[in-house]
């Protein structure tokens, strides 16, 4: 079995002041001007576009019904929105080994 992997911040600062010559402190403040630019956009209701890696952006949520599993007790979810990825066939593909995505 694998070891699971991640990357969080850290590790997306410390490549890209690798990748830019960039020293971390510069980087992490790049880094976190496109995250925060990325949350104002989407929280606006606009879609965010990175061509070959996807597309972030919102959709409404209908209000529906529900039941607690520890009460039984039921009620009623309030409609919301929430923040949807959808993968670019390019990365589909890379996932996959280079083949269909």
């Amino acid at each position: 079995m694998t070891e699971k992997t991640w990357w969080a911040r850290k590790e997306l600062t410390i490549a890209v002041a690798r990748e830019t010559g960039l020293n971390r402190k510069a980087a992490a403040i790049a880094v976190d001007a496109v995250i925060s630019g990325m949350q104002e956009r989407i929280a606006a209701g606009d879609r965010v576009v990175f061509r070959d890696f996807g597309t972030f952006s919102t959709r409404e949520r209908a209000e529906r019904p529900f039941t607690d599993p520890r009460t039984g007790e039921r009620g009623t979810a309030p409609a919301r929105r929430v923040v949807h990825f959808r993968p670019a066939t390019a990365l589909k593909r890379a996932v996959n080994g280079g083949g269909e995505g």
